[in-house]
């Protein structure tokens, strides 16, 4: 579950609207913070149960059609890319939601992964379909054949930012008329509150200190901000870089800065559902992203006045207007030069202001 959801989910008026939140897992760390008036169900799928598995339980059921149908399926997918036949004869007998009762609407709210999209237009019944996409479609188009196939039946397809609207409409120019804009819901009060109550730096250290807030993966660049590190250490920069964020790079990230000889300038302070009093404190806010739609995370850092970084991905114009933000080519070079410029920028006296929610757009479709 993201935490892009978590918001959205806080603005829906729950007097008027009954809400049900299918999920593949149902762990996680936002889960607390689900409105327990929401109905959470954890859902069917055969997604995680790997290919090989599946054709022996077809095997050992003497499903014969079913095994043919199957590495018919299975070898039109390593061919071709697309997954639509796979995932429908692996989930073909998988019960609808909830019996099939029907819903006023169902969104997909995470229209990269096939098994949701493909759950949520198949086995969800409902008047009105929507996918709602946080991923720049530029970079995955060959996984969307599942848009293709049932983007016309959607009426809407919500996108996070203006160019991440552009992007989509110049890779799918048949669905141009289905897609539109729905900015992400990010509370200026709340964030400003939970700073003052959260945790803070409590190393000592008289240089600048320079903040990443995200999971620890290849697309979010922290590898890449560990090499602009060493360029920024041998040009003399006193500068600590502190992580906040998990994932599956974590071993990673640390062999290689240790590798560069730079792990006594770097901090993993592991995940924090409130990494806000860091934001605020940090002397240089960094995104080094090798791809996004729309960044939550740089939405709320620009709620504070510290210079910012960020590699240009899509829904980098949030920071249009923003004397003290530097959008930088994505690369190593590139990056560590954007801090040098950030660690000589003042920090502003900003006065943030509320976005109001487009929940218009939504409530509409089904008004």
């Amino acid at each position: 579950m993201s935490k892009s959801l978590i918001e959205l989910l806080h603005v829906i008026p729950l007097n008027e609207y009954e809400v049900h939140v299918g999920l593949f897992n149902t762990k996680g760390r936002f889960i607390p913070q689900v409105p327990h008036e929401i109905h959470i169900h954890k859902v069917d799928s055969m997604s995680d149960v790997s290919n090989g598995t599946f054709l022996l339980s077809l095997i050992k059921s003497f499903r014969l059609i079913d095994v043919f149908s199957f590495l018919f399926a299975y070898l039109h997918n390593k061919v071709t890319g697309k997954y639509y036949w796979l995932y429908r004869i692996r989930n073909k007998n998988i019960p609808f939601f909830m019996d099939g009762e029907l819903f006023d609407m169902v969104i997909s709210y995470n229209a990269r992964a096939e098994k949701c999209s493909y759950y949520a237009m198949e086995k969800v019944r409902a008047k009105v379909k929507c996918f709602w996409i946080h991923q720049d479609v530029s970079y995955i188009t060959n996984r969307f054949e599942i848009m293709n196939r049932f983007g016309r039946e959607c009426s809407k397809i919500f996108l996070p930012c203006e160019e991440a609207k552009r992007r989509f409409d110049l890779i799918f120019p048949n669905l141009k008329d289905k897609s539109d804009v729905f900015y992400c819901i990010v509370s200026v009060e709340k964030i400003l509150r939970l700073a003052n109550q959260g945790e803070t730096f409590n190393d000592i250290f008289d240089g600048k200190r320079l903040l990443t807030v995200g999971r620890l993966s290849d697309e979010k660049g922290q590898k890449m901000a560990i090499r602009s590190l060493k360029i920024l250490l041998e040009k003399g920069n006193k500068v600590k870089w502190y992580f906040i964020g998990d994932g599956k790079d974590m071993d990673a990230c640390k062999q290689l800065a240790t590798e560069l000889g730079v792990e006594n300038n770097v901090v993993f302070l592991g995940a924090n559902t409130n990494p806000y009093r860091y934001m605020q404190d940090c002397d240089v806010y960094v995104q080094p992203s090798l791809s996004e739609s729309f960044c939550m995370t740089l939405t709320e850092v620009l709620i504070f006045g510290n210079p910012i970084v960020c590699t240009n991905f899509c829904g980098v114009e949030q920071l249009n207007g923003r004397s003290n933000g530097y959008v930088v080519d994505i690369s190593v070079e590139a990056l560590a030069d954007g801090v040098e410029k950030a660690l000589l920028a003042p920090k502003l006296n900003v006065l943030p202001k509320q976005r109001t929610p487009d929940t218009d757009k939504l409530f509409s479709l089904i008004q």
